[in-house]
């Protein structure tokens, strides 16, 4: 009985778990027009390119004790969330909204450009 209980519970947990990933999905729908989030991803896509550059930059390129990768890491992920915060500012959409953008568009192969008409 208490295993029937258990597996009872897991399967909830499951169904709950589904169904609230679709309820994400669908909020970001309802919020942020398609349109919007193809320009917050292309934005966010100039973001990463333009933190990875500016990371390169003001990273010391000699005399660094074992490579300093970590420190390289750090800095390129505090300019990447300072920008994407600036992104999602800039768009009036929600920064919770911004990786459910950047992963539909990944997942989706939007591209990181308009095409010419």
């Amino acid at each position: 009985m208490k295993n029937f209980a258990i597996v009872a519970a897991a399967a909830a947990l499951l169904v709950a778990g589904c169904q609230s990933n679709n309820e994400a999905s669908n909020s970001l729908n309802n919020n942020v027009s398609v349109e919007t989030q193809q320009k917050v991803y292309r934005e966010l896509r100039a973001a990463m390119t333009l933190a990875g550059k500016e990371a390169l930059a003001a990273y010391p390129k000699t005399g660094m004790p074992e490579g300093g990768a970590e420190e390289f890491r750090a800095l390129q992920d505090s300019l990447r969330d300072a920008f994407w915060v600036t992104v999602c500012d800039t768009n009036q959409v929600a920064l919770h909204f911004g990786d459910s953008i950047w992963t539909k568009g990944v997942k989706e192969k939007w591209p990181a450009v308009v095409q010419g008409r």
